[in-house]
């Protein structure tokens, strides 16, 4: 019989969600949710909320809700997910690719995009059908009237007779294209730049246009998860936290139909406030919202809904079951709540001993250690089927420094304006790597790059500069230009040239992805977040040969990994504690296969996590703290 407990958690907003959820959890969120949608047009302005709340209770889920809701209206709506796991200096360009992947995601048959320009079209000819002959016209209308550039209009006529796609695609998420494609979409070149503040700039026309297009009849969704995540460096970021800031700032004052929301964890509303411009928090937070822990009674339905699902449970079985949750779950949940993640993780457990079903692989206990070494595992596979070439600026870029300052944090990205032909420059007090990303498919912008670095190395203002273009990324036959500079600045001592393959920017991405899980407090093993120095411990003993080697090249040093010895079992002994509450440390000991005196050394740096009763035989039981729950309540 399949556990109805079992991947019953929400990871994505784009998740199909159950019919079934119930309605009262996070209710004044989502009700608030609702109710800045219908204010938008209305009122022809820009809303902004922020949502926290622990770890699991329920921040990716109400995102799931409003989409589904927002799907369900008669009128369009748009919907933006934006999971934060960039670099400060690339924000616009990874907010542009975002804005791209939500609106390629369908709706039947067609995505939001075309859904988007087809209604536009309509409105603008007042007709339900357009010949083609017609097309060119009402587009320049729909660009006037929305204030759209040339190249975005030339765009919008591919999309609708659905020709060159593959290169539309590219266009629209702001990527690099070889001459001919932009010949192909007759679009027009700007004079080439190496500046990133420009390329920014263009990004974020590029998003007040796609705002500007939806109208402020149709409003757009914006969702940003994972705040936490912008976070690169172990003693604190406020540099990415203000770019974030003002981002929001940004779109809130110039635009008039979007609905900001963002979701942080409770703990991190402080640091947010303190890391952004006062007026950008006033933006960002015009309403806020707590996302509570499940009371009993809410945990009670959500069993009653998952068990109800589950056709192979019949009505008596299910009333049974109820009454022995009921009791487990009021032990289990105090006054105070418990979030939703918990609870799932606790009742799918019950339900396997109580149909004395054989325990999924995947909910087995296992290790820190294991689970995390297992996880990399799958991340790194999965990232490595939808890699592409395209995506190296972007991996290279927001794994880099945070990885790099795991393993030494004197390494930081620099604040500072870049010179031409720059894309990164990472830093410490003796020593200064710049890294130009020469992934690009069109020639004559490379060209002008190399040119840039060739006079760049004269100027002497890096000791270092690592050319990086992916292994599988050939340069044409026909491009005797950059072949020659490339081998120019091949000959330099200063310059390094970097190919890096699917192979190490896949472990890149799948560290820099269990980092940023880790700090948003989304990396759980069977209910319990994992914590973020657990991972960074765990990073600095473990780092692949490929990584490592990158790194040296960055640093011009040998990287050496840290040995933590045999992993500190606390985060284990949590988690058991907190699906036990009360259990022996002889019990723990044997789970963990050590001894009772390493259960017990442990425990005493849990400040204040465990408690320790010195009977014979010894127990340890869930501490809570009454005076801290107090205050939070």
């Amino acid at each position: 019989m399949a556990n109805p407990f079992i991947s019953a958690i929400t990871t994505d907003p784009w998740d199909s969600i159950e019919e079934n959820s119930v309605s009262e959890i996070n209710k004044n969120a989502f009700d608030l949710c609702c109710t800045s949608l219908k204010t938008i047009p209305n009122q022809k302005r820009t809303v902004s909320l922020l949502f926290h709340g622990e770890p699991g209770s329920g921040k990716t889920h109400l995102l799931n809700r409003l989409r589904v809701y927002a799907y369900s209206q008669q009128n369009l709506h748009i919907f933006i997910s934006v999971r934060l796991q960039s670099s400060p200096h690339r924000f616009w360009r990874y907010l542009r690719k975002s804005f791209i992947e939500s609106l390629m995601h369908k709706k039947k048959q067609y995505t939001q995009l075309e859904k988007l320009i087809f209604h536009k079209l309509k409105i603008i000819s007042g007709k339900k059908t357009i010949k083609i002959k017609e097309l060119d016209y009402i587009i320049e209308q729909l660009g006037v009237q929305c204030s759209l550039s040339f190249n975005l209009c030339s765009i919008i006529k591919h999309i609708v007779l659905k020709k060159h796609q593959k290169e539309t695609l590219s266009w629209l998420k702001g990527l690099s294209l070889p001459e001919l494609s932009i010949k192909k979409l007759g679009l027009s070149e700007k004079k080439n730049s190496c500046k990133n503040y420009e390329e920014e700039d263009i990004a974020r026309e590029f998003i007040l246009e796609i705002c500007r297009l939806a109208g402020h009849k149709i409003p757009v969704i914006l969702c940003f998860d994972q705040v936490e995540a912008l976070q690169r460096y172990q003693k604190g970021d406020p540099e990415s936290l203000f770019a974030f800031g003002q981002a929001v700032g940004a779109i809130h004052d110039q635009t008039n139909n979007v609905l900001i929301v963002s979701c942080i964890q409770s703990f991190f509303i402080d640091l947010l406030k303190n890391s952004v411009m006062e007026s950008d928090y006033d933006r960002m937070a015009v309403y806020q919202s707590t996302l509570n822990p499940l009371t009993k009674e809410q945990a009670l339905k959500l069993v009653y809904m998952r068990l109800k699902a589950c056709p192979d449970i019949t009505k008596s079985r299910i009333d049974f079951l109820l009454l022995k949750y009921k009791k487990e779950l009021n032990f289990f949940i105090s006054d105070h709540g418990e979030v939703a993640r918990k609870i799932i993780s606790k009742c799918a457990s019950l339900f396997n001993i109580w149909e004395k079903e054989k325990l999924p692989e995947t909910e087995r206990f296992s290790t820190l250690d294991a689970f995390l070494t297992k996880e990399l595992l799958v991340r790194e596979t999965l990232t490595k089927k939808n890699l592409e070439p395209s995506k190296a600026n972007d991996i290279i870029q927001s794994s880099i420094p945070s990885i790099l300052n795991i393993i030494d944090n004197d390494w930081k990205e620099s604040e500072k304006e870049l010179p031409n032909g720059i894309d990164m420059i990472l830093y410490n007090k003796n020593s200064k790597t710049g890294i130009s990303f020469c992934n690009h498919e069109n020639m004559k912008k490379l060209v002008v790059k190399l040119k840039h670095i060739d006079t760049l190395i004269n100027n002497k203002q890096l000791d270092k500069i690592i050319l990086v273009r992916h292994k599988d990324l050939q340069i044409n036959k026909t491009a005797k230009k950059t072949q020659l500079y490339f081998e120019k600045l091949q000959k330099e001592n200063t310059v390094i040239t970097e190919n890096p393959d699917n192979t190490v920017l896949s472990a890149l991405e799948s560290l820099r992805s269990l980092l940023s899980d880790a700090k948003s407090g989304d990396l759980s093993k069977s209910g319990v977040s994992v914590e973020f120095n657990s991972v960074k411990n765990w990073i600095e003993s473990k780092l692949s040969d490929s990584v490592k080697d990158l790194l040296i090249k960055i640093t011009d040093k040998e990287i050496v990994l840290k040995n933590h010895g045999k992993f500190d079992p606390l985060s284990d002994i949590l988690e058991i504690i907190d699906k036990e509450k009360i259990i022996e440390v002889a019990k723990i000991a044997e789970i963990l296969s050590l001894s009772t005196e390493e259960i017990l050394k442990s425990v005493k740096k849990s400040e204040f996590k465990i408690g320790l009763l010195s009977n014979s035989p010894p127990v340890l039981f869930q501490f809570i703290n009454l005076e801290t729950n107090i205050m939070d309540n």
